[in-house]
């Protein structure tokens, strides 16, 4: 015989762990895992830093940087369970921090940056005299100084996904020195009083000034000089040369001293020519002077120039007054004569067609000349009013005659 027993029984389906979260998650900043567990009643979060929680959607905050495991389990109302869990990585913002090998230095000044800042993968920004470079290790660069002192700030700006952090440092650069003066004028009468005005820049620390008439000094700002001359200009150079511990440096300006008297002096090439003449007058007068010609006829001035060798085309016979004027300290004039004779009217005639042997007789019809003379083209020369020539060959000659003025 045989006998049976029945017990029913249940299997339950178990619940789905899952969540999600971000891979890089930062230092001290609150966080909140996504729950996308399927079936769970009961939740049990390891945060792997000796924290958990049993909320279904809880917050953590990391404290300390490195890698977690974050576990989750998940409970149905059945009791049953799965378990689930992901790693992350916990970071810090960065910490900036560069080394200057040197901190100051003289123009141009090579600045050297160590980067020494720490850090999950940071960017960089640095700021330098209002500059950004964006780079880790930006390299040499040249730093100038202007006309002083200059301080320059050097900021390192550190950043990631964190956060940022920033770190300052100051550079002093110093300038080289640059020499310059200004003249109270730059050229005068003697004796001529000059004053200078200093106005080199870069801090210079030690001046040295040769006047060019014997004198030297020391000083920044040095007494006035004098400067005299006798009958000819002469130009001075004044050089003053800076220094300070970077370098040095100088500069150098003329001034033109004239003599205290200026005289005019004419030379003439020629006193009389025929019309019309280029006539072509030279200033001996003082060196310096400012020069100032008339060329005189019938009471009026009829040219002038400026010139030391002036050129002046004459044409109407008649006298001329000239006159050299010449000024600077003081003045002076120097007076000359100039008379333009009217040029003869050459003329003359003959018989065009003649013979071998033939008596030629040139006929002198020239007006206000003198002094004939005559060339037959023959190489036969006369100086009688109205000659009379024999051409022992034939052909065609050039008669040339040249008259004088009476």
């Amino acid at each position: 015989c045989t006998a049976c027993a029945t017990r029913p029984f249940t299997i339950h389906i178990n619940p789905v762990a899952d969540f999600s979260v971000e891979e890089f998650l930062c230092e001290g900043d609150p966080f909140s895992p996504t729950n996308n567990s399927i079936g769970g009643q009961n939740f049990n979060w390891d945060f792997g830093d000796g924290n958990g929680s049993t909320q279904q959607n809880p917050t953590h905050v990391f404290n300390t940087t490195g890698s977690f495991t974050i576990a989750l389990e998940v409970i149905s109302p059945e009791g049953c369970s799965q378990n689930t869990s992901r790693e992350v990585t916990v970071i810090a913002a960065p910490v900036a921090d560069f080394e200057l090998p040197l901190d100051e230095g003289c123009e141009p000044f090579d600045l050297q940056l160590i980067n020494l800042s720490s850090g999950y993968e940071p960017e960089y920004i640095w700021v330098i005299g209002g500059d950004s470079i964006y780079m880790d290790h930006p390299g040499s660069i040249e730093l100038s100084a202007g006309e002083t002192d200059s301080i320059y700030t050097i900021q390192l700006i550190a950043l990631n996904a964190c956060g940022q952090d920033q770190a300052e440092q100051n550079i002093q650069v110093f300038p080289l020195p640059a020499a310059e003066f200004g003249l109270s004028e730059p050229s005068g009468c003697s004796p001529f009083e000059v004053f200078f005005s200093n106005t080199s820049t870069g801090n210079p620390e030690v001046f040295f000034w040769d006047f060019g008439n014997g004198n030297q000094s020391n000083l920044s700002n040095p007494p006035a000089q004098i400067y005299t001359v006798d009958s000819t200009y002469v130009d001075y150079t004044i050089e003053l040369i800076v220094e300070n511990h970077c370098g040095i440096d100088t500069h150098q300006r003329e001034i033109r001293v004239f003599p205290p008297d200026v005289t005019a002096f004419i030379e003439m090439p020629l006193n009389q020519a025929c019309a019309p003449h280029l006539f072509q007058p030279a200033s001996f007068s003082t060196p310096g002077a400012h020069l100032n010609w008339e060329v005189i006829f019938d009471n009026e001035v009829i040219a002038g120039s400026s010139e030391r060798f002036p050129e002046f085309l004459l044409e109407q016979a008649g006298d001329y007054t000239i006159v050299l004027k010449a000024s600077n300290c003081g003045s002076h004039a120097d007076t000359t004569f100039f008379r333009l004779l009217e040029a003869p009217d050459v003329d003359f005639d003959f018989r065009r067609d003649n013979c071998s042997g033939d008596q030629v007789i040139f006929q002198n019809l020239t007006t206000n000349g003198s002094s004939p003379l005559w060339d037959f083209g023959d190489g036969m020369q006369s100086n009688q009013t109205s000659p009379v020539h024999v051409y022992d060959e034939v052909g065609s000659y050039p008669v040339r005659l040249l008259m004088l003025h009476p």
